[in-house]
């Protein structure tokens, strides 16, 4: 059961970075370098 448990969670952390990969592959110029500052800033966890 813990394996499975793991699995689940590594599934649910790949979706995750599959959405904001998209999301980036979306933003024009000036918002990529815009979200790339306020990542390196505040980190990903943290939207403002």
């Amino acid at each position: 059961m813990p394996e499975a448990h793991r699995i689940d969670r590594i599934s649910r952390w790949e979706n995750i970075v599959f959405a904001y990969q998209q999301y980036l592959t979306e933003l024009d110029d000036e918002q990529f370098a815009t979200e790339l500052n306020r990542v390196r800033n505040n980190g990903i966890a943290n939207p403002t």
